[in-house]
């Protein structure tokens, strides 16, 4: 499956160069509506696992968990007519928006923000609510230090990368266990409609079985096994999530 994570013009940001910048409110998730699938953490999983399926995809820095929000590249259908978010659960990685961290060369880590965020107030320009400079939130005091709500996100995104990284680490640990599987799974409904989510990595569950005891304990007392069933059982919302396809 193709994904794309939200992100149009993402840049670093600067305490010098961008200390006047605010942010309003986001309301609009619009800025998803053609991502089919948002990242998950594992402490997401057993909310999500409730109304998104949950699958897996491989890049070059790594596994990544993902809440299936669409059946086509382009597709999300979690995001309404008016631009807002319908599921119950709404994924960090959505509300972390327009904030990223992102990894320099030198290995640090640095924050980063979407400069095409439409309730960005930068002095450039006004955003689509005419709001003017002195709107929203500041990222920045006027010493050029963070403001206290822009620490509040820099502690979200620091946990939510500590996250990631420790889900990437578990489905390593599932993929060395040989459990691994990238599938086609077909999806039907009782009035013909069917769609196929094509290149997502899943358990398999034969493989899970024949896994050593000491492994199942150990995956127990660790929290691994109850990922993994709730991975499997969020793979019955793929009929739910058609149902949400427009006839």
């Amino acid at each position: 499956m193709t994904v794309a994570f939200f992100y149009r013009e993402p840049i670093a940001l600067d305490r010098v160069e961008h200390q006047k910048w605010r942010l309003l409110p986001i309301n609009d998730v619009r800025f998803t509506a053609t991502s089919a699938a948002a990242p998950l953490v594992w402490s997401e999983f057993a909310e999500a696992c409730l109304e998104y399926p949950i699958v897996f995809t491989k890049s070059d820095i790594g596994w990544t968990a993902l809440a299936v929000t669409g059946l086509a590249d382009g597709e999300n259908l979690f995001v309404d007519a008016d631009g807002r978010w319908s599921g119950r659960y709404v994924p960090a990685s959505v509300r972390r928006y327009p904030f990223v961290l992102s990894q320099r060369e030198d290995g640090q880590l640095t924050v980063c923000i979407d400069k095409a965020c439409e309730q960005l107030v930068t002095g450039e320009k006004k955003t689509k609510s005419g709001a003017a400079k002195g709107a929203g939130q500041e990222l920045f005091d006027a010493a050029g230090e963070p403001s206290p709500w822009m620490q509040n996100i820099m502690n979200m995104l620091t946990d939510f990368q500590n996250q990631a990284q420790a889900t990437s680490a578990m489905v390593e640990r599932l993929s060395a266990a040989g459990l691994l599987v990238e599938s086609n799974l077909e999806v039907s409904l009782q009035d013909g409609r069917k769609a196929q989510l094509q290149g997502a990595w899943m358990v398999n569950e034969a493989a899970l079985k024949t896994l050593p005891d000491a492994t199942i304990a150990a995956w127990f007392h660790s929290g691994d096994l109850a990922l993994v069933h709730t991975h499997l059982i969020s793979l019955r919302n793929l009929g739910p999530l058609l149902l949400r396809r427009p006839v």
